[in-house]
């Protein structure tokens, strides 16, 4: 009894033990995980958790936004983003999106109040892995009906042919659209023959901006007057106009427009003063007749279309708006917005811009300052990257950055099928801050912009410097490749008329300038970067341009190593140019093969070295006019060319005789003691070679050296591995490497194999 009375004492002593220990496991483990919390909060402080949120068009604004439940609309994101962070949230937002199409009815601003404005937390907007989201600002055409009777006013060749449906935004003009969309490409609108413009109207005068003296018969009242367009090239040919018509004059045959145009609407004047048509009239039924076209009356909302096919295309669309997303920050607030990339999304469908009265051009007016007329538009910002995105199909712009924009990157997109600028970087006119620079444009490849305005750029720098613009490939343009640019002299008159470049000028800022030099420090487009850049097929449509373009920009530009060919058009002018008050530019390592007029151009003093210049190819105008003899440098002075620099370039022409150097004296904007000659500048040990002749060369260099210059010169074969096979690697026994010529990589040019990060 005693015995079993000791088992049982034992017992509960083991149980009491038992319990103990497990109170001691618990009381560790409630302690442990306390201090887990308490490590995972601090942590979360110092470094919060991102939050995520999924967009798809299968989705709805009233879901919380998860992979499972996304939203809907690029907007509800931006209100959601907005919410979490004004509820104190201070960490990293990203926003996928899913594939399919995002329809945009109206531009979503994102603004200060939308997202922190320093450098807390980055904002991602990214396709969802390999899928591909497509932004558009396209409503498509769902409904056609064939056209039985031809309307009034149709030409006989398209009976039969014509389809037409009903736009309810436009009826009443209520609503226009200028551009028209099936699939990725623009359909043409109703264009009719060209005609040329008469010099003087009926009393001897010069015909204005906003009057063209048009030939009988060619621009009539038509019932719909508001819809209908001029398309001119006014007085010059580096740019184009489409200009809305106000009214006309049929007795007198003269056309008002409702803004003016940049110059006169004259016939052509000085090089081209033969060109036989200069102004189109469109969107009026006289004038469509073939496969493609199409009219818009917007009285009535009838929209009509000769289809290329049988009918018309299943993917029809017509824009809604020019702009559709715009990150704005505000500069005067110092609510600058940072760190928002864009990633993996195809931007399309943007409407053509359409000038107004208050418009301010930029150079020429090749694009618009502070315009709402691209796709994507950043203003005010620092450090955003448009990374990977596609923008086609539309009729403005692509992206630009307007204003302050320093540190930002668009890398790795395609830009194709624009009517206007691939690129833009706007800073501040003179007098306004210096804070539009810094930036990177790299390996983007951009191709068939300028499809409504011909003259824009694939690539415009205008008063933004510090840049690099690097392997980009560009092709097939209407008209200049990569643009660098400011405001040149004479815009800095105060009274001086027009829409170009005055109005962006802040002269309460400058004070008096007494002279061009004093001008200089508010030229902000200087020390950018160009390099590794593949540009060829440019110049397709309109004159005087260029591959690479440099006008009125501040010093320290740089153009090497670049791959500049096939650039074959009558009215290319120098492939790398340096115009007006351009100056202490460096011109270097860059390959120019197969060119029309001329390889590189300067105007100022600019630094010409180790560029490879090969095979000038002769091109006349379609209506039979003969070019100027042939050019590799042309030296046009607009001052004093002292501190130019000529050295170490190699000039090979594939046949006899040609003009390695063209002087041309003709009219300075500068004041210089005395004309300009060759001898003010700095040439030799350059390189010269016609294979054809090598006499030639060698008359040539005798004469150079005869006059003081070239006297470390050659004429002789460079011996490229293949010129003709585009391989322009020298052989070892290279006369040019003796030369101190050095090796260009053209394999390191153009696209990169991965992607820029």
């Amino acid at each position: 009894m005693v015995n079993r009375s000791k088992n049982v004492q034992q017992k509960i002593l083991n149980i009491t033990k038992m319990v103990y220990q497990m109170k001691k496991v618990v009381i560790v483990n409630f302690l442990f995980l306390m201090l887990c919390g308490i490590v995972s909060m601090l942590f979360q402080c110092s470094s919060p958790l991102k939050k995520v949120y999924f967009v798809s068009p299968h989705g709805n604004d009233s879901n919380p936004g998860t992979k499972k439940a996304p939203f809907a609309s690029f907007g509800k994101a931006i209100k959601a983003l907005s919410t979490v962070y004004r509820n104190g949230y201070s960490g990293d937002v990203t926003v996928y999106f899913r594939e399919g199409i995002y329809t945009f009815d109206k531009t979503v601003i994102i603004g200060p109040a939308d997202v922190p404005h320093d450098d807390s937390s980055k904002i991602l907007f990214s396709a969802y892995k390999n899928e591909r989201p497509v932004f558009s600002a396209g409503k498509r055409i769902n409904t056609w009906e064939k056209v039985d009777e031809l309307p009034e006013g149709f030409v006989d060749a398209a009976k039969g042919k014509l389809w037409v449906t009903t736009i309810n935004e436009c009826k009443d003009g209520m609503f226009q659209f200028k551009v028209l969309f099936n699939g990725e490409k623009h359909l043409s609108r109703a264009r009719s023959q060209g005609y040329l413009p008469a010099s003087k109207n009926e009393d001897g005068k010069t015909i204005g901006k906003r009057q063209l003296h048009y030939p009988e018969g060619s621009i009539k009242k038509w019932d719909n007057l508001r819809d209908v367009e001029i398309v001119v090239r006014p007085a010059t040919f580096w740019l184009v106009n489409i200009l809305p018509i106000a009214s006309v004059d049929e007795e007198k045959n003269i056309a008002y427009t409702s803004v003016d145009a940049t110059y006169p609407m004259t016939c052509m004047y000085w090089v081209y003063d033969d060109i036989p048509e200069t102004f189109w009239v469109e969107n009026v039924p006289e004038a469509l007749d073939e496969p493609g076209e199409w009219i818009l009356n917007s009285k009535t909302g009838k929209l009509y279309l000769w289809p290329e096919g049988e009918e018309p295309g299943e993917n029809m669309y017509y824009p809604l708006l020019q702009e559709l997303i715009h990150v704005k920050g505000n500069d005067q607030t110092e609510e600058i917005i940072r760190n928002i990339t864009f990633k993996g999304i195809t931007f399309c469908h943007g409407e053509r811009d359409t000038w107004e009265k208050d418009d301010i051009g930029l150079q020429h007016d090749w694009e618009m300052y502070d315009e709402s007329n691209a796709m994507l538009r950043f203003q005010n910002v620092e450090n955003c990257y448009v990374d990977n995105c596609v923008f086609r199909t539309s009729g403005g712009t692509g992206i630009r950055f307007d204003f302050q924009a320093l540190n930002n990157k668009v890398i790795n997109n395609k830009l194709y099928n624009l009517g206007a600028t691939g690129i833009l970087f706007c800073g501040y006119g003179p007098g306004g801050n210096d804070v539009n620079k810094q930036n990177e444009i790299v390996n983007n490849e951009i191709h068939n912009c300028g499809l409504q305005y011909w003259h824009s750029p694939a690539i415009f720098i205008s008063q933004s410097g510090e840049n690099r613009i690097a392997h980009n490939l560009i092709y097939n343009l209407p008209y200049n490749g990569i643009v660098l640019s400011g405001v040149r002299p004479h815009f800095f008159e105060k009274k001086k008329p027009g829409r170009e470049l005055t109005g962006t000028i802040q002269f309460d800022e400058i004070g008096e300038l007494k002279n061009w030099y004093d001008m200089i420090p508010y030229l902000y487009a200087r020390n950018n970067i160009v390099e590794y850049n593949e540009i060829h097929n440019v110049m397709e449509k309109l004159s005087d341009g260029n591959g690479i373009y440099m006008s009125a920009t501040g010093p320290g530009n740089i153009i090497r190593r670049n791959y500049l060919h096939d650039i074959l058009h009558y009215g290319a002018h120098g492939i790398i140019r340096a115009d007006d008050f351009t100056f202490d530019a460096t011109i270097t390592e860059n390959i120019i093969y197969r060119f029309c007029n001329e390889g590189i151009e300067i105007k100022h003093p600019n630094i010409v070295t180790n560029n490879y210049v090969i095979n000038h190819v002769d091109c006349n105008t379609p209506w039979g006019r003969e070019l100027d003899k042939n050019k590799y440098i042309h030296i046009a002075p607009f001052g004093n060319m002292h501190g130019t620099v000529i050295k170490r370039n190699i000039f090979y022409h594939k046949g006899k005789q040609t003009a390695f150097y063209f002087l041309y004296n003709g009219f300075f904007r500068l004041e210089v003691e005395k004309e300009p000659e060759l001898t003010d500048c700095i040439i030799d040990s350059n390189l010269y070679y016609s294979a054809a002749d090598l006499s030639f060369c060698e008359s040539y260099l005798q004469d150079l050296q005869d006059r003081g210059l070239a006297q470390h010169g050659i004429a002789a074969d460079p011996l490229f591995e293949a010129v003709e096979e585009n391989n322009f690697r020298l052989k070892k026994n290279s006369p040019a490497l003796k030369l101190g010529i050095k090796q260009i990589d053209l394999q390191k040019i153009g696209l990169l194999q991965n992607n820029y990060k």
